[in-house]
């Protein structure tokens, strides 16, 4: 069963005009993705997220080994985009944080605004039947 909230999700014992001061934070939230190797050289998927959110981090489970010769994901706000995250291997990657991050990949992440599409790309060279990825971004409602 899940439940339906509208708005930033906020958190704490201490409401807004309590005496001592508040202690009310956002929430984190996730939502994931599965990338699976396909004859393609391709493969894609997305996620929405809310208008204005902040985009804390992106996490990468390769499961199954890609067989592909490379196999390197991006992230973006456009099909094969990488204004979140510039391609890395993601051939044998479990459980790691998916790159460092560039200035305006930061800068881009801090507010989504209406590009509320988060696009996850795998592009692989070379034989590519099996491969299994699941990435999950973390973002917090503003």
């Amino acid at each position: 069963m899940e439940s339906h909230l509208e708005g930033p999700v906020v958190a704490g014992t201490k409401q807004r005009g309590h005496p001592d001061g508040q202690n009310l934070g956002g929430v984190v939230l996730s939502q994931s993705v599965t990338l699976q190797a396909a004859s393609q050289a391709n493969v894609d998927g997305y996620v929405d997220l809310p208008a204005g959110a902040e985009i804390q981090d992106f996490q990468a489970d390769s499961t199954v080994a890609w067989t592909a010769t490379t196999a390197g994901l991006t992230i973006g706000n456009v099909a094969g985009g990488n204004q979140y995250v510039s391609s890395f291997d993601v051939k044998t990657i479990t459980r790691g944080p998916t790159a460092a991050y560039t200035t305006a990949q930061l800068l881009a992440m801090s507010n989504i605004g209406s590009n509320t599409r988060v696009y996850f790309r795998v592009t692989s060279t070379g034989p590519n039947n099996t491969g299994t990825t699941k990435v999950t971004v973390r973002y917090k409602q503003n």
